[in-house]
């Protein structure tokens, strides 16, 4: 039987925690998938000028790993 590592304990919550999903870590604690905050209140009105729907888009494009966004990981290594 070959080795399986994307299904090892310790890869599964990688994952979750990089694609910011909930997961429960090493020591048993849940851990809340990532979600923004309420908005700021600071001067430029950043919240306001960004809509919700906006927000999210760039959320999940920022917690898509690269690999899957179709960008070199490694950009030593040429694809």
């Amino acid at each position: 039987m070959k080795p399986q590592p994307e299904t090892y304990k310790r890869n599964v919550m990688k994952r979750a925690r990089v694609k910011g999903l909930e997961y429960v870590n090493y020591k048993g604690t849940y851990v809340q998938a990532t979600k923004t905050g309420t908005d700021c209140q600071c001067r430029q009105k950043c919240f306001q000028m960004v809509s919700g729907g906006s927000r999210m888009a760039i959320l999940s494009t920022f917690l898509t790993p690269k690999d899957e966004r179709g960008t070199n990981p490694n950009p030593r290594k040429t694809p």
